[in-house]
């Protein structure tokens, strides 16, 4: 299902700055098919309609129920959680942020060629998997890439996404929490759960039959692109040279927030007369 579209409007200005002058977000409402149905039909259902992470948004529906039940909270699947996490962060190392940076096609293609290499050992054994994930590493650290291809991604990227495969390595509990009471009769529960773009929060409230009355998901892309706060943070520090160089300063300030749907950028300007 369609998860929605993002649209962002700016102006490079005299003083070679990057001005965003609207940030819309679209997002269709999902989550009012929830209501109505049973657990069982809400775990079924949640991870079919959030391709991404289908994971993390199975297990915050199933602890944000358990929360409203007053029941314990249901065991997550670390790993699994884990390794979702780890592979959309390295989807973005390696895929979109070579083209933000301008880099040439032949970097890109190459980049793409390890994440390819890394993602093909994805379901084969831990000791592989953990071969596959030190090699991609070593090429986001530029060990083995041609000197004409050196574009780094932001180091702080990187980082992060070594944190969670050394959660992974070392089987650590899954980052999620939740928190269940009775208001005006109706219970009710919300869960929150670490993803690779921050926090997403599942909200519900159960009727009498004990069937969903209320849903709500907010995803990070809810919080980031819900005006152009975020966006201007991001491009505070930027000086860009010319327009070229405006537009791969906001194409990178927009992927460091990572929206979850698709993006369209727009100038206020034509690129001629910049």
């Amino acid at each position: 299902m369609n998860g929605g579209a993002l649209s962002i409007s700016a102006d490079w200005t005299a003083d070679g700055g990057v001005r965003i002058l609207c940030v819309r977000l679209e997002r269709p409402p999902i989550a009012r098919l929830f209501v109505g149905m049973t657990d069982d039909e809400l775990l079924a259902a949640v991870p079919l309609l959030y391709s991404l992470c289908a994971q993390a948004q199975r297990a915050a529906a199933a602890c944000a129920l358990a929360a409203a039940r007053d029941a314990p909270l249901p065991e997550v699947d670390a790993r699994s959680l884990w390794r979702e996490n780890l592979r959309e962060r390295l989807w973005r190392l390696c895929l979109d942020w070579p083209a933000a940076l301008g880099q040439s096609n032949a970097a890109q293609q190459v980049a793409r060629a390890a994440f390819v290499a890394w993602r093909k050992r994805f379901d084969e054994s831990p000791q592989t998997f953990d071969e596959a994930t030190a090699a991609v590493f070593e090429f986001l650290r530029h060990a083995a890439m041609p000197q004409k291809y050196l574009t780094p991604v932001p180091c702080p990227l990187i980082s992060d996404a070594q944190a969670v495969w050394q959660a992974l390595r070392k089987n650590r509990p899954y980052p999620v929490t939740a928190r269940g009471g009775n208001k005006r009769g109706n219970r009710g529960g919300y869960a929150r759960i670490q993803t690779a773009r921050g926090i997403l929060t599942h909200r519900l409230t159960l009727d009498a039959a004990g069937r969903i009355a209320r849903y709500q998901i907010t995803a990070p892309t809810d919080r980031h692109f819900a005006d152009a706060a975020a966006l201007t943070a991001c491009l505070a520090s930027e000086r860009p040279a010319d327009f070229a160089a405006a537009k791969r300063a906001l194409a990178c300030a927009v992927l460091t927030l990572d929206p979850c749907v698709p993006h369209q950028m727009t100038w206020l300007k034509p690129e001629q007369d910049n």
